[in-house]
């Protein structure tokens, strides 16, 4: 991996073997690139933004990827280089098609949460696929060849921020409340809030998303969806989560215990709620499982879980048809987990 300074994109190699401690020789014949340099702004201001990190990746439809030896097979194969205090950078890159990715911070949208349709699903580049909910941004270049350089500025929007407070279902205020999606990025391992007050970063209005609270210990969740054209401040009133209990069965009819299940959110068009899991547990004896801290209004699935190989590995899922109601246990029977999607 050259420096910052250096024109030659990432390169890796496979080290063969040979007979007891024989020293192996690996050669490297970098490639020199193109210098894409550009500014990354704040898309309301205009004014640059001082932090946050480019990277560089080819689409993998680009024909000079052949000249580039071993740049698909690099560990870190993406170029990434920090951003300067006047907002500039300068990454190494191939000609031809390809994305320079941006990551500045979560008080930004991210570039699925954006009105580019183009940057709402993953992009088929190399050495790895760029993924819309993992930037805050990535623009499309295409340098010609024989180019010592390439332009490329990049602006990245704020979104809308709003004040909220959490209340419990007397009307009280209520800390110590976990929540999801108060930001673009980020899930449950935030720690809970210290007070009732939060906030809401990085929200766009033409692409809105639930934000999710949970107070497990008090058995107390909510979902808030944010009125269009509303100008803040923002309340949710907590209610009782629900449980779900069924019985597990194998192929044969059988109880299956001591097996993992986890409660996984489903909802349309949702994939940013795909890490939000409210519980687990596992079978007894019986087959037997509860779930508890259920969200009012979400609808979930059961997903089972095994161990294969040493690693965890889902078996199979169980869909749970209708949306939790607040305080609601949902006995689901005799179930049978499906396999595939």
């Amino acid at each position: 991996m050259p420096n910052d300074d250096q024109p030659y994109l990432v390169s890796g190699a496979d080290v063969p073997d040979t007979k007891g401690l024989i020293p192996v020789t690996v050669d490297f014949d970098l490639k020199r690139g193109v210098w894409i340099k550009g500014r990354v702004n704040n898309n309301a201001t205009g004014k640059p933004i001082p932090y946050g990190r480019v990277e560089y990746y080819a689409l993998a439809d680009n024909q000079h990827l052949k000249e580039a030896d071993g740049f698909d097979q690099a560990i870190f194969g993406e170029r990434s280089v920090n951003v300067a205090a006047d907002g500039c950078y300068h990454v190494i890159g191939l000609p031809g098609p390809g994305i320079v990715a941006v990551v500045i911070s979560d008080h930004y949208l991210l570039a699925n949460q954006t009105d580019d349709a183009r940057e709402n699903e993953p992009q088929n580049t190399v050495p790895f696929s760029v993924q819309p909910i993992s930037y805050n941004r990535f623009a499309r270049i295409d340098p010609p060849a024989g180019a010592d350089s390439f332009a490329c500025d990049v602006s990245v929007s704020l979104g809308l921020s709003f004040s909220g407070k959490i209340l419990d279902p007397s009307g009280k205020p209520l800390a110590g409340v976990r929540a999801y999606g108060l930001s673009g990025w980020g899930g449950w391992e935030h720690p809970p809030l210290p007070t009732a007050d939060f906030q809401v970063l990085a929200y766009n209005p033409h692409r809105p998303r639930k934000i999710l609270f949970l107070d497990p210990e008090h058995k107390l969740g909510g979902v808030l969806e944010i009125p269009a054209n509303s100008m803040g401040p923002l309340t949710i009133k907590l209610q009782a989560t629900g449980t779900v209990t069924a019985r597990l069965l194998d192929a044969d009819g059988q109880p299956r215990p001591n097996t993992e299940v986890r409660i996984i959110y489903r909802g349309r068009n949702d994939t940013s709620y795909a890490g939000h899991l409210p519980g687990r547990g596992h079978t007894d004896a019986a087959g037997r499982f509860r779930v508890e801290n259920l969200l009012p209004g979400m609808t979930y699935n059961v997903d089972v879980v095994e161990v294969a190989k040493g690693q965890l590995t889902t078996t199979g899922w169980i869909r749970i048809d209708q949306a939790v109601r607040a305080g609601e246990t949902v006995e689901l029977g005799d179930v049978q987990a499906k396999r595939g999607e």
